[in-house]
């Protein structure tokens, strides 16, 4: 008696088994957390990026300043610049010029570094040292002097009656546009009673000779201006 063996070639294969819903399910979950990883290195890296261009801001995107500027000087459209080489979207960021203009200097800034809000003012807080008065002397009449006048500077001042020696602190503008707006506080070395009209109160650099009360003319190698300025 024979025995058939059958032929597996020709032996039906059973249909696959169905994916079930279970197997499906760990897989959106393995993905979905897979994804959720990557946003989260994603947004980290955004972040410390944002962060580094923050600190690149504030360390770039000032004003720097054009020559050193003593405590009170008045910023002008000359005294400061943006920096060089910042990059253009941090360009865009820097504030308008228009609110540095007429503001003050708190402390010294050298030449090259950067001028920040924090370090102006807009109205300038004098105070005298002891034994020494301070004048609000108006320029009204001598607008020539702000050509070479700044805070910090040594200064010689001619009234009707004395010759004194001064210091600028500040100079106060009432429109950043007229110069015949502006003033100057001085702080004098010495006492005069000479106080009845500082209108006719005239300042000069200290290399020049001061004209005597009773008309000597001045040095020859004062300026013209500072001729008529004196009269």
């Amino acid at each position: 008696m024979s025995t058939l063996v059958p032929n597996p070639a020709l032996t039906p294969k059973p249909p696959p088994k169905p994916i079930s819903a279970i197997l499906i399910a760990k897989i959106l979950y393995t993905g979905i957390v897979v994804l959720s990883f990557a946003v989260l290195i994603w947004t980290i890296l955004c972040r410390q990026t944002d962060s580094y261009h923050a600190g690149l801001f504030h360390s770039e995107a000032h004003y720097v300043a054009s020559r050193d500027l003593a405590p009170f000087h008045r910023l002008a459209t000359g005294d400061f610049y943006p920096p060089p080489g910042i990059p253009d979207k941090l360009a865009i960021a820097l504030p308008d010029p228009k609110y540095f203009i007429g503001a003050y200097v708190l402390n010294r800034i050298s030449m090259g570094h950067p001028i920040e809000f924090d370090s102006l003012t807009t109205a300038p807080v004098i105070v005298a040292e002891p034994n020494k008065s301070l004048r609000l002397v108006p320029l009204s009449e001598q607008t020539q002097v702000l050509d070479w006048i700044d805070a910090g500077l040594a200064a010689l001042i001619q009234t009707p009656k004395d010759k004194l020696s001064a210091k600028v602190l500040a100079i106060p503008c009432g429109s950043p546009n007229d110069r015949k707006t502006c003033a100057a506080i001085v702080q004098l070395d010495g006492s005069t009673e000479d106080d009845s009209d500082l209108t006719k109160w005239r300042l000069l650099p200290v290399e020049l000779k001061l004209q005597q009360p009773h008309g000597a003319p001045l040095s020859q190698s004062t300026p013209d201006s500072m001729k008529q300025g004196a009269k």
